[in-house]
């Protein structure tokens, strides 16, 4: 459907499928990313409003929901909603030293997401005064979506304190009493306010997924396994009856200064010294006879481009540098496969560089995804291809999303200023993914924030009580191996 020559609604791509499938299962919950304000963002719920329902209606892939349609699954637009439906109040409880605390990712990450209804795919908790947290169903969104909400809200809380008769006639009028009851969004009313197409599906701008990924090459890196070992087992099979950690690691921003100085001076990304600092601190949980497989989550993004009539509705907003392209072309990365790390090397932090420097320039990068789509029926919701991974051992180790050094805007009004100082970065982890995730962000206030989530429900496997001890080690390891 098409309103002003935009894609108000759109079939999801093959990709799309693989990711609504996976929510359908039930096996994955959402990825969450708070950021802290400098302004009370409690005391005006008025401005809030109007800052949301701009955002909304600029990016309207935030309401919409997946709905069966005809012959395929399409996003389509939500018929109505109130501000309630997307935002929330909790209280200050859930922060401790100024920053959220294990209990609130813990309890956010139980969020689940209906499909196939009237509600929105994402929501906003504000907790306390200052920090709101942006919660997300993965078919519409990847992580990079977590912190451009940020930045696009920031920007738009500035604009509407001044914006005035523009933002009328943009975007229609702020009632002058608002509650959570008041109407955000109401698709026969509002659909005339909606100017950008939905961002388009990665597919098309990515090689065939039948493709081979390493090009045939059986010395690539994800291929190669270190000679005479076994891959690790993990901790335990993948099971649904388990609970997770969420440990938050903060680097201050002078510490993480010279982490960045110390892998500039050695030619690596902070991404490929935080996997050795990794793999050498939980070396201990991992053993020392079997090796260990280790992905960084890369974004697909860089592939977009303007494809003349293949790109048609999009190439507005591809065009647009300053309009945030929405969507989910993340991509789980491809292995690293190491032997027990028991030493710290930059040779290492090279070699694992260089592997991920030539897995984001990898057009092929889809084909990792061609299990799925030998068994998939993308009418139905293959949940057997997720659940048929249960009782087996997990994926991979660890895996790492990093998504990198935000230095947000200040924007300037004539009574204040609005500005984000710190973000915190964590996701849900899989039963059958990995048996760590480590979650990455930095803000040039706030420093580098590492969340590090794993089973917490039981420690049989290995000689301890908790990981506390190991946790510390990793932020100890950090600021060690650079000095």
């Amino acid at each position: 459907m098409t309103n002003k020559d935009i894609l108000v609604t759109r079939p999801l791509s093959f990709s799309e499928n693989f990711f609504r499938s996976r929510t359908a299962s039930g096996l994955y919950r959402n990825f969450q990313l708070t950021a802290t304000y400098n302004q009370n963002l409690r005391s005006d719920l008025r401005l809030l409003f109007a800052a949301i329902r701009k955002t909304v209606i600029d990016y309207h892939l935030l309401i919409t929901n997946v709905q069966y349609r005809s012959v395929e699954y399409v996003y389509e637009p939500l018929k109505r909603l109130t501000l309630g439906n997307i935002l929330s109040f909790t209280d200050s409880k859930y922060l401790q030293n100024g920053v959220i605390n294990e209990q609130f990712m813990k309890e956010i990450n139980e969020i689940r997401f209906k499909l196939y209804c009237q509600d929105p795919l994402f929501k906003l908790i504000l907790v306390g005064d200052f920090d709101l947290c942006a919660v997300f169903e993965h078919t519409i969104a990847d992580g990079l979506v977590g912190n451009y909400i940020h930045e696009i809200l920031l920007e738009n809380l500035a604009y509407c304190q001044e914006a005035g008769e523009q933002y009328d006639s943009l975007y229609g009028s702020v009632p002058a009493d608002v509650t959570f009851d008041t109407v955000l969004f109401e698709y026969k009313n509002d659909l005339k306010y909606l100017n950008h197409s939905l961002p388009p599906p990665v597919d098309i701008f990515l090689e065939d997924i039948d493709l081979d990924y390493s090009y045939g090459d059986p010395n690539f890196h994800d291929k190669v396994t270190p000679p005479g070992l076994k891959k690790w087992k993990g901790r335990s099979n993948a099971s649904v009856d388990y609970t997770l950690a969420f440990k938050l690691i903060n680097f201050t921003p002078t510490e993480t200064k010279h982490i960045l100085a110390r892998c500039k001076q050695e030619g690596v990304s902070i991404t490929s010294y935080i996997q050795v600092i990794e793999a050498l601190t939980l070396q201990p949980i991992y053993g020392d006879t079997e090796y260990t497989t280790h992905k960084v989550a890369m974004t697909l993004r860089r592939h977009y481009r303007d494809l003349g009539e293949a790109t048609a509705p999009y190439n507005k907003i591809l065009a647009d540098k300053n309009y945030k392209i929405l969507g989910t072309p993340a991509h789980m990365g491809f292995s690293n496969n190491h032997p027990p790390i028991t030493e710290f090397s930059w040779d290492l932090a090279r070699s694992i560089n260089a592997n991920i420097i030539s897995g984001t320039k990898n057009t092929r990068a889809l084909n990792q995804m061609k299990p799925f789509k030998d068994i998939a029926d993308l009418k139905s919701d293959n949940i057997e291809f997720f659940t048929s991974q249960l009782n087996k051992p997990k994926a991979d180790a660890i895996k790492i999303s990093n998504l990198g050094f935000i230095n947000l805007p200040v924007y300037p009004t004539k009574t204040t200023e609005w500005k984000i100082t710190n973000m915190i970065f964590s996701q849900d982890l899989a039963p059958f993914a990995a048996e760590f995730m480590l979650s990455v962000v930095s803000t040039p206030i706030g420093g580098m924030n590492f969340v590090l989530s794993y089973c917490d429900n039981s420690f049989d496997d290995c000689p301890y009580d908790n990981f506390d001890g190991l946790v510390q080690d990793l932020r100890n390891n950090m600021v060690k191996y650079c000095k």
